[in-house]
């Protein structure tokens, strides 16, 4: 087989379109329910409590969301880059970096449905998955780095859903890379 060339996957540009514009939205309903404090009738709905918390985690969420979608939107580096050397993964908040071929035991697919949508991920089981868990300095992050690992068998979760590529199409390139690259 000749030497396979180095692939960079972008983001998914249109998803971050639209979850920011989502973003806005709740911005916006955040800063309505502010200034014009409406009025229902209904007392579960008029309830103080209740209107602060949908009042200011409209604001919150629509804030956060616009924050990291832009970011999400403006990144010129590529969400994946898959090379001989290995897997380099921008998608998560861990962020990895390079993870070879030889840390890696097996690549499987898993997706999660929920009812209003289905999220698609690549797991990149790991031969010495406390290596990466490790290597994490913050606390919160490291938390879910054991969480993916109790629940998913890794702590590296590669979403499909933030590239722009075919969650089957990424998942065949992914073995071809594997196959070819994992005994170096």
């Amino acid at each position: 087989m000749r030497d396979v060339q180095n692939v960079e996957i972008p983001f998914n540009k249109l998803r971050a379109v639209i979850l920011l514009l989502i973003s806005i939205l709740f911005l916006l309903a955040g800063i309505w329910l502010i200034v014009s404090d409406p009025q229902s009738g209904n007392s579960f709905f008029d309830n103080p409590v209740l209107k602060v918390i949908a009042k200011y985690g409209a604001l919150m969420l629509g804030t956060l969301g616009i924050y990291f979608f832009s970011k999400q939107l403006f990144r010129e580096n590529a969400a994946l880059l898959l090379s001989q050397d290995g897997v380099s993964e921008n998608v998560t908040i861990f962020k990895k970096g390079l993870i070879p071929w030889t840390d890696i035991k097996s690549i499987e697919d898993c997706s999660i449905r929920t009812a209003v949508s289905k999220q698609s991920f690549v797991v990149l089981k790991l031969h010495d998955p406390e290596k990466y868990i490790s290597a994490e300095a913050n606390q919160f992050k490291k938390n879910l780095l054991k969480s993916n690992l109790k629940h998913y068998g890794s702590p590296v979760l590669i979403t499909t859903n933030d590239v722009k590529m075919e969650h089957r199409e990424l998942l065949s390139l992914l073995h071809k890379y594997f196959e070819r690259y994992k005994i170096a």
